[in-house]
C-alpha cells in the first residue's frame, strides 16, 4: 500500500488597521492516492490576525469539506485554530498552537471518520527574508481515542516576489 500527498495553500489578507489587526482568508487544497483511491480534504478559514512589535496572534475559524468517500460517522467539518508567536531577536522565533479540527491527520484515520485536535511548540530560525527553518513539537488527541506525539523539521525557501503575490516551498520531514 502507497500514499502521495499534495498540498496547495493560498490566501488573502487586508491591511493592517490602526490598532495592528487585519482579516484574512485561507484556503488550503490537500489531496492523496492511497492504494488507488483518490481523496480530497479542502479546507476554508476566515479570521483576524494581530501584530505589534515583537508579538502575533492568529484566530481562524475553518472548514474542511471532507470528500473520502462513504465512512461510518462523518468528521468533525468546523473548528478553531489559535496561534500565538514571540520574534525573540531579529532571527529566533518562538510559537505556540491550538487547532480543534487539525488538518494533517492521518488519511486512514480520515477515511475511517476520524477528526483530530493538536497543540503544538515551535521554534524557527530565520536566516533572511527569504529562508526560514523551523522545528515543532506537537500533541495530536484523535477522535477515537488514539494520541500522538509527534516532532517535524522545516525548511521554507521564497523563489519569487511580486509586489502582491510571492513564490515559496517547503521541504519537511515529521515524525509521529
Amino acid at each position: 500500500d502507497w500514499r502521495a500527498e499534495a498540498r496547495l495553500s493560498s490566501g488573502w489578507y487586508t491591511r493592517a488597521n490602526e490598532h495592528n489587526w487585519r482579516v484574512f482568508a485561507r484556503q488550503l487544497w490537500s489531496s492523496a492516492d492511497i492504494g488507488g483511491t483518490s481523496l480530497d480534504a479542502p479546507r476554508t478559514g476566515l479570521g483576524l490576525q494581530w501584530r505589534s512589535g515583537r508579538f502575533d496572534g492568529e484566530a481562524e475559524l475553518h472548514h474542511t469539506r471532507d470528500d473520502v468517500g462513504p465512512v461510518a460517522s462523518p468528521p468533525r467539518t468546523g473548528g478553531l485554530a489559535l496561534s500565538a508567536g514571540w520574534r525573540a531577536t531579529d532571527h529566533w522565533r518562538l510559537s505556540a498552537a491550538l487547532d480543534t479540527n487539525n488538518h494533517d491527520i492521518p488519511w486512514r484515520a480520515r477515511q475511517a471518520g476520524v477528526a483530530g485536535r493538536d497543540a503544538s511548540l515551535g521554534v524557527g530560525y530565520v536566516v533572511n527574508e527569504s529562508r526560514r527553518l523551523d522545528a515543532r513539537i506537537a500533541r495530536m488527541s484523535l477522535s477515537d481515542g488514539n494520541d500522538r506525539n509527534g516532532a517535524s523539521l522545516a525548511w521554507r525557501e521564497r523563489w519569487l516576489s511580486g509586489p502582491r503575490w510571492q513564490l515559496s516551498t517547503t521541504l519537511a520531514a515529521d515524525t509521529a
